[in-house]
């Protein structure tokens, strides 16, 4: 009867973790409030920081409480559910930000494409965060979640792409590169560097391009701060 009793709860705080967890994925990326003056923003904070000291709470309780021949099994499948839930909140997002490309629903400011972010920098940045755990799945045993990976996957990509954000599609293209050059033999991979090295400048100077104006103010900023700090650094 012990042992019953002792799965049981281990079950039901598991279970709790889970739903904490996916209420700190979605709130931290969707939560909105005209409370605070920044509406977008601090209610995402305010959630995030509230929410992960909570989950600690809950998870060390756990952890302490189950037995040592569980741990390994209880670790390995909540990594797993809770690589799962990123993904998903993450393909939510993206999706989000697609319909405001195609101006369905308004995006934040001037901007196009924000997603539930005040601008495309940070709607890409959480973008590209939980898209190495779509590659997480895409060699999974189980079809159903290996296909949810791939789709999932392709709408990060796209709606990153439709964002414009220069340092979000850099981000993609880092993560996809090391991806592959993983999975690929290794009598190819000496190619592949070399056909990096020549699509690298290429990316670049595309992304130059794609937002001329900006790119030539934040070449001037530099421009500006480095001759600050030689003027600084002359009397030494």
């Amino acid at each position: 009867m012990e042992n019953r009793s002792y799965t049981s709860e281990m079950y039901v705080i598991r279970m709790f973790e889970m739903l904490l967890f996916a209420v700190l994925c979605f709130g931290s990326l969707f939560i909105e409030s005209s409370l605070f003056i920044d509406s977008r923003t601090t209610p995402k904070w305010y959630l995030s920081i509230f929410g992960c000291l909570a989950l600690f709470l809950v998870v060390a309780s756990d952890f302490l409480l189950s037995k040592n021949e569980e741990k390994p099994i209880l670790w390995s499948n909540e990594l797993r559910s809770a690589f799962f839930i990123i993904l998903i909140s993450c393909s939510l997002q993206a999706l989000y930000g697609i319909i405001q490309f195609f101006g369905i629903l308004s995006a934040f400011d001037v901007f196009r494409v924000t997603g539930s972010f005040e601008n495309p920098a940070g709607f890409s940045t959480c973008l590209c965060a939980g898209f190495p755990f779509c590659l997480y799945f895409f060699k999974d045993k189980n079809l159903k979640l290996k296909y949810t990976a791939i789709v999932s996957g392709f709408i990060i990509i796209l709606a990153v792409v439709l964002s414009a954000s220069r340092t979000g599609i850099i981000c993609l293209a880092i993560v996809c590169s090391i991806a592959l050059f993983n999975r690929i033999r290794a009598h190819y991979k000496k190619k592949m560097l070399i056909l990096l090295l020549i699509l690298i400048p290429l990316l670049f100077i595309s992304l130059y391009f794609l937002k001329k104006d900006s790119a030539d103010g934040r070449i001037l900023v530099w421009h500006c701060s480095l001759d600050m700090v030689k003027d600084k650094l002359e009397p030494f």
